[in-house]
């Protein structure tokens, strides 16, 4: 979706957009996972006991398990090793993306392999996508084509359906899906989660605001 052009882009764009609405995305349905996941946090948040501390992982946690219901039907813990691996290895390399060696790498892509931030890069984005194609792998086992409990389903059933009709060369493979999924979360995760801590950090220095 990010990288892509042509008809690729157009098709997974369409399909993206068009699924994303199906699971709730800008609707009632979304705002219910949303509220739900606050109890989560605030949960989480207590925990501390008005001690300061870093709100960095908590709300990654609470943004990506929004997309992770969405995407792939069902929401994880917040200890759960697997969910928070993946959510701090994206994490971590959104922060490498603004690094300037790998920035650098962008421009001169033939001196990138004395950058040690862009073998990390690589390093973790490897994982990551070993880590989503396990998830594929577990929910393509127990797929549905009558209930589709997120992105993914409806992704495998779309790509199922395609190839019992014959068509095997269509933009519904793998890679496209994997990519599609790591786009949504590098994406979505950072960007809403750093709102969401300024909003914090200006409650916290101003609090005649939260009235």
């Amino acid at each position: 979706v990010v990288w892509s052009n042509g008809d690729s882009w157009k098709e997974m764009r369409r399909f993206v957009l068009t699924n994303l609405r199906d699971f709730g995305m800008g609707k009632k349905a979304c705002e219910d996972k949303i509220i739900e996941e606050c109890d989560y946090l605030i949960e989480v948040l207590k925990t501390f006991k008005g001690k300061a501390f870093d709100t960095t992982q908590p709300i990654n946690y609470a943004v990506s398990n929004i997309i992770c219901s969405i995407v792939y039907g069902s929401r994880f813990e917040y200890d759960d090793p697997v969910f928070t691996s993946l959510v701090d290895r994206t994490h971590r390399n959104n922060q490498l993306l603004g690094t300037p060696s790998v920035q650098m790498y962008n421009m001169f892509p033939w001196i990138g392999k004395w950058f040690a931030d862009r073998k990390e890069f690589q390093k973790l984005f490897a994982a990551n996508r070993k880590q989503n194609l396990q998830l594929f792998s577990r929910l393509k086992e127990t797929l549905n084509p009558q209930m589709c409990r997120g992105f993914v389903d409806a992704f495998l059933v779309r790509k199922q359906n395609l190839e019992e009709s014959g068509i095997t060369n269509s933009h519904f493979h793998y890679k496209n899906l994997l990519m599609t999924v790591i786009h949504l979360f590098a994406a979505g995760t950072d960007t809403t989660a750093t709102t969401l801590r300024w909003g914090l950090l200006l409650m916290a220095k101003y609090p005649k605001i939260q009235g």
